[in-house]
């Protein structure tokens, strides 16, 4: 912890002789566990006494757990992510390989605030990935107003009435008042769903798959050539029966851009019906027409997100590394079809 303060000190000290050419807001990571920028992102923090359990930190449950978040300067509507745990410690103070036990590593898109550099209250959907008592686990939410970053579950109350939990769900504006989580994946596990058993291994790479279903006509324009995204996608249960415009979330356990990679590799998915997309957060059906040029407006394409939960007594390592970033699902066939 001690090293950790003085690397902040001296970025302070890089991050003022340099703010004509970048920007140094760190206050959703004030420790600095998160680093890199563009396409590739690291996460590194020891947290073996609990953050803000000794300090003047506002949270209201104050379980030491430190939370950090990376907004990222990619502006897409979707992406391929690789997510790798790595070697660490848990938080029983023990060493931990896969990241076992240390935190939860995460994605998060669709970045809505008031003005596009608006960070101050967002709206955005998030999947977020640890390896616990056992069980690789994920879990999908949407958050809405959110303030605090650093705050347990992003500050936000779930909204658990009326059957307001799950995909198969209806959000409507009326839901949404003050900072809430839509828990989508409605895991049995504090909303995680399992993925498999712990592998045991030194690190794990899992790859997070984001898009969004086109409409046809954006499908038949040539001139979105090479800007759709993993051949799989097709494959997640419920694809033919959604409409234009449904986010399309699936969890890989080996790169679903590969020709060797089969559906077998897909340890999860989620589809967030068009309705509740549309309405509430996806640029995609905000844009009115079917145009390419349509398509690459910043009202389409939003900011993106990394983030960590680092647990009491802990340290995680990881990487974050976008294998692309595209703007739609690719429906073209896949083998066999």
């Amino acid at each position: 912890m001690k090293l950790t303060k003085k690397l902040l000190l001296a970025s302070a000290v890089l991050c003022a002789a340099s703010l004509g050419f970048m920007a140094c807001d760190n206050e959703d990571d004030p420790e600095g566990a998160i680093t890199g920028s563009n396409n590739s992102y690291k996460v590194y923090y020891e947290n073996p006494n609990g953050y803000g359990t000794d300090q003047d930190i506002k949270d209201s449950n104050l379980t030491g757990v430190y939370r950090a978040w990376n907004r990222t300067s990619l502006k897409h509507l979707g992406a391929l992510t690789k997510i790798t745990l790595g070697k660490g410690v848990g938080n029983d103070g023990k060493s931990s390989n896969a990241g076992a036990n240390s935190g939860v590593m995460g994605f998060a898109w669709d970045l809505k605030g008031a003005t596009d550099s608006d960070s101050a209250s967002e709206t955005f959907n998030v999947v977020g990935i640890r390896n616990y008592n056992g069980n690789v686990q994920a879990y999908l939410s949407r958050f809405y107003n959110v303030t605090e970053k650093s705050k347990n579950n992003f500050g936000a109350t779930t909204l658990t009435g009326n059957g307001k939990k799950g995909v198969s769900a209806t959000i409507t504006a009326a839901d949404v008042t003050g900072t809430v989580e839509w828990d989508i994946s409605n895991g049995s596990d504090g909303g995680f769903v399992t993925l498999m058993e712990d592998p045991k291994t030194d690190t794990l790479d899992l790859w997070v798959d984001v898009a969004i279903k086109p409409k046809a006509a954006d499908l038949a324009s040539s001139s979105l050539d090479g800007k759709f995204g993993q051949r799989l996608t097709r494959m997640v249960d419920g694809y033919d029966d959604a409409a234009a415009g449904s986010w399309v979330i699936a969890i890989y356990d080996a790169d679903p851009s590969l020709e060797s990679t089969g559906v077998s590799h897909r340890k999860a998915s989620w589809i967030i019906p068009a309705t509740s997309a549309a309405s509430l957060g996806s640029g995609y059906n905000e844009g009115g027409t079917n145009s390419a040029e349509a398509l690459d407006t910043s009202k389409n394409q939003k900011k993106q997100a990394v983030y960590a939960n680092i647990y009491k007594g802990a340290t995680l390592s990881g990487e974050w590394n976008y294998a692309k970033t595209y703007f739609l699902a690719n429906v073209a066939p896949v083998d066999g079809e």
